[in-house]
C-alpha cells in the first residue's frame, strides 16, 4: 500500500489553494509530484493558520505548507525553500499613506491575520497593546484575506498586509475590480513545506522533497508548473531580503 501524508494549511492561493478552487496551488502541485516518486501519497486538509502550526506540531498532520523559518522554528524544513512571500502594504487606490516605517504605522491601522509571519513586525508593533488600541486588527479565519479586503473596502480599517501573489490571485480568482494599490513592501522571506518534530519520517520527508525540487527545476516540470499561475522561478528571479 502506498504511504499516505497530510499536509495542511488554510487557503493561500497560488501557493495552496481551497478546496473549492479550479487551482490546487503550485506547492501542492510540486508536494505531489515530488512524493509520488517515491509511492507517496497527499492528503491535503484546509484549516485556521493557528491551528493549522499546532496541529503539525503536536504531530496530529505531517507537514505544513507555506510556512517560514520564523513562524515555527521547531519544524523540520527541507534544504531548500518553495518560494518567496513579498508582504506588502496595501491601501484603497485613492489613499495617499505610504509605508516608511514603524512610525508612519502611527497614521493608520492596519488589518492582520492571526499567526502568520509578519517579518519581525510582530516584535517590534503588532503587540497586545496596539491590538487593543484598534491600531493592529487580526482575523482568525480561513477566510483572513477576505474579511480584510472587506474591512478595508468599508473604512474599517486603512491599509491591509498581505503576500503580494496572494492578494492578486485573490482578486484575480473572485473577479473582484482592482481599485487597491500598494503603499510599500514590510518584507520578504522564503516560504517552505515543513514537516513535523513529532514524526519519524519528517527528515526523509524534507530530504526527498528538495532532492525532487532539483530534479524538476533541471528536467523543466518547476516551469510548466508555475506557468499555470503566471509565475517565475524564485530561485532565478527573487531573495528574501537581508
Amino acid at each position: 500500500m502506498a504511504e499516505t501524508i497530510t499536509l495542511v494549511a488554510d487557503p493561500w492561493c497560488p501557493y495552496n489553494c481551497a478546496k473549492q478552487s479550479q487551482y490546487q496551488g503550485y506547492l501542492l502541485e510540486i508536494a505531489e509530484q515530488a512524493f509520488a516518486k517515491h509511492n507517496i501519497k497527499l492528503d491535503y486538509v484546509v484549516l485556521p493558520w493557528s491551528r493549522a502550526i499546532n496541529d503539525v506540531l503536536l504531530g496530529k498532520k505531517t507537514g505544513l505548507l507555506g510556512v517560514t523559518k520564523n513562524e515555527v522554528p521547531e519544524l523540520i524544513f527541507p534544504n531548500q525553500a518553495l518560494g518567496v512571500a513579498t508582504h506588502v502594504f496595501i491601501t484603497l487606490k485613492e489613499a495617499t499613506w505610504q509605508y516608511t516605517g514603524l512610525k508612519s504605522l502611527a497614521e493608520i491601522s492596519f488589518g492582520v491575520i492571526k499567526g502568520y509571519s509578519y517579518g519581525d513586525l510582530a516584535q517590534r508593533y503588532i503587540t497586545k497593546a496596539n491590538i487593543a488600541n484598534g491600531k493592529v486588527q487580526p482575523v482568525s479565519s480561513i477566510n483572513g484575506l477576505k474579511q480584510n479586503i472587506e474591512k478595508l473596502s468599508r473604512g474599517r480599517i486603512q491599509a491591509l498586509i498581505a503576500d503580494r501573489n496572494v492578494f492578486d490571485f485573490f482578486l484575480l480568482e473572485n473577479n473582484i475590480a482592482n481599485n487597491f494599490r500598494i503603499a510599500g513592501i514590510l518584507t520578504k522571506e522564503e516560504i517552505y513545506i515543513a514537516f513535523s518534530p513529532q514524526l519519524a519520517n519528517a527528515k526523509r520527508y524534507a530530504k526527498l522533497l528538495s532532492q525532487e525540487l532539483d530534479n524538476m527545476r533541471a528536467n523543466g516540470q518547476l516551469q510548466r508548473i508555475l506557468q499555470k499561475y503566471n509565475l517565475q522561478d524564485w530561485h532565478k528571479f527573487d531573495a528574501p531580503t537581508p
